[in-house]
């Protein structure tokens, strides 16, 4: 089929050559968006983002104002939480359940993550007036490891004595 003819003026599109051209424009059309929405999704401009956090994340400013901040920089990006404990993020994290988790980490940062310090909390505790560090002001976690966490521990610890 002929897509254009000749005249002594240049050549004009046949009936199938407009056809063809409004299709062809359009896929090109098409082209360029579908380069720009990778570019996008490359730069995390558009797409989805899994966050995985612990309870108590939920409740730190700092977590809040970094969520806030994505969201307005990134509103084309759909969130989805998810809360766990430290474990089950670390899990999630490695089996590509979330992409990123607001964890609680002890000492020793696991193997295999990349790791961000985002906030320093204090931590508190609370013991009975009769506890051994009870009238102490600074306490060091180290302090309490040797001593039951709960009632039912210690409980349990005096009855197997």
């Amino acid at each position: 089929m002929r897509l254009f003819r000749r005249t002594s003026h240049g050549v004009v599109l046949t009936e199938a050559g407009e056809a063809f051209a409004a299709d062809a424009k359009r896929i090109l059309a098409d082209t360029r968006l579908a380069v720009e929405k990778a570019q996008s999704a490359g730069r995390g401009e558009i797409g989805q983002l899994n966050i995985g956090f612990t309870g108590s994340a939920a409740f730190n400013p700092v977590v809040s104002k970094l969520i806030r901040a994505y969201r307005q920089a990134y509103p084309n990006v759909t969130l989805t939480l998810a809360e766990g404990n430290t474990a089950q993020l670390l899990v999630y994290l490695d089996d590509g359940r979330v992409d990123v988790a607001f964890v609680r980490l002890g000492s020793q940062s696991p193997a295999g993550g990349r790791f961000h310090h985002i906030a320093m909390e204090p931590m508190k505790v609370v013991l009975p007036v009769t506890h051994r560090l009870a009238k102490k002001r600074r306490i060091d976690l180290s302090d309490l490891a040797e001593d039951p966490f709960s009632h039912a521990a210690a409980r349990s610890e005096s009855h197997a004595a």
